[in-house]
């Protein structure tokens, strides 16, 4: 039959510019060398039953079938230029013919629900995972638990996008087109879960693109709206989560691309009393640029605070405490417990202290645990425990700025234990 032979002088010089005209050519004659399976008479018949496999008029009808039988399949099709007919095929190539029980580990993007960061994803109430597909294969989008399992899904992936740079990165690389299915890999889940994840993901990626562009003045009106919005939750949710919209808006601020503007806008906030001065705790962040971060030392007799660096980087961190005692007026007592920090000065019950790379730990104990700092922070300030003590931390300008110029940021009424 005439379908079984190469029809060289018509075809062979179209396959070879066009194989040519890909970035990848090199790899698939000479590493893969997936470009010369277009000589086995396998490009052009099914395996199956020996028939002709379906023909496309031109590369960009062959490239719209891919697509769409990418989306349907969850794995990569690819098109090729065939040699023993004048049209244009569909295929996957032997590294994409992946088992959907057995993902080859090459082929999982950040994207896909089979990524693992380095770091385990840890949302709600201190849930951990190691990747999307743990929480989405058993998930229930009933419509009694669709709007939970949504919020479930906003918070790893809010999780996911502050502790792995890889996922970040992809995520906002192609800003202006849609995510592929694809490249989730989802083939696996119900389709249910499947269509929600994919818009829960759609809609944190928009929301995400447009906090980390916003000015800020339009950054804190979304705040704004975040804590209005986070009002109406039920007292519980709110507790366990700390809000979910506000907690968005606060997160991402650290990635906004004018932070060092928006870190100055809120100090200016604070100075003004627009924003009201919290007992955060957890990751410090523009909006709350100290928090308290746990009970530090092997004897946990220490107290820990986490400064955001974009606020302080360019001043100074004051804290004041009511009680001191007396050894935390010794600077070196201080810098052993404390990372990325330097005392500047000390004077009555206030500590002056300035930001020093240079002085940034891997590591600081808490209680019997040892613990990273990219984890709590890498700027963290420890004092001891005094029994029953108010501790402020304030922003100051320049270390000579008279007192009453500092900006109060942060309170925590401390107790005995």
């Amino acid at each position: 039959m005439n379908t079984t032979k190469i029809k060289l002088r018509k075809n062979l010089l179209p396959w070879l510019k066009e194989q040519l005209s890909r970035p990848g050519w090199f790899k698939n004659f000479f590493i893969t060398r997936n470009a010369w399976a277009a000589f086995s008479i396998n490009s052009h018949i099914r395996r199956s039953n020996g028939e002709p496999k379906m023909t496309y008029p031109s590369k960009e009808a062959a490239l719209k079938a891919a697509e769409k039988m990418g989306n349907k399949h969850g794995v990569h099709f690819s098109v090729y230029k065939c040699l023993y007919c004048d049209g244009w095929h569909c295929g996957k190539n032997r590294e994409n013919k992946i088992k959907s029980d057995a993902l080859d580990s090459t082929s999982v993007t950040p994207l896909s629900i089979h990524y693992e960061p380095m770091i385990p994803i840890t949302f709600g109430w201190a849930r951990t995972i190691k990747s999307m597909s743990e929480m989405l294969v058993d998930m229930d989008v009933d419509d009694k638990n669709k709007e939970h399992s949504a919020d479930n899904i906003t918070d790893a992936l809010l999780s996911f996008f502050m502790s792995c740079k890889e996922f970040r990165d992809t995520i906002l690389c192609e800003s202006e087109t849609p995510i592929e299915r694809k490249s989730l890999q989802m083939t696996k889940l119900h389709q249910k879960v499947a269509d929600l994840y994919n818009n829960q993901l759609s809609a944190f990626r928009r929301e995400a693109i447009k906090l980390i562009n916003a000015k800020p003045k339009a950054f804190m009106s979304f705040f704004a709206e975040g804590v209005k919005k986070d009002s109406k939750m039920d007292e519980i949710a709110w507790r366990i989560t700390g809000g979910r919209a506000s907690k968005m808006v606060k997160r991402l601020s650290v990635f906004n691309v004018n932070a060092k503007h928006l870190a100055n806008y809120v100090l200016s906030w604070y100075e003004s009393g627009k924003l009201n001065v919290t007992s955060a705790t957890g990751t410090p962040d523009l909006i709350t640029p100290a928090t308290f971060v746990g009970f530090c030392g092997e004897e946990c007799i220490g107290e820990a605070f986490s400064l955001c660096s974009k606020t302080f980087e360019d001043g100074y961190a004051v804290i004041k405490c009511d009680n001191w005692r007396s050894s935390w007026h010794v600077a070196e007592i201080i810098e052993e417990w404390s990372s990325g920090v330097k005392v500047e000065k000390t004077k009555d019950d206030s500590i002056v202290l300035s930001l020093d790379r240079s002085k940034i730990k891997d590591t600081l104990v808490f209680g019997r645990n040892t613990v990273s700092t990219s984890q709590k922070g890498e700027f963290i300030i420890a004092i001891e425990e005094a029994g029953e003590f108010l501790v402020e931390i304030f922003y100051r300008k320049t270390l000579d700025a008279p007192e009453d110029n500092d900006i109060r940021i942060f309170a925590y009424d401390f107790c005995c234990k």
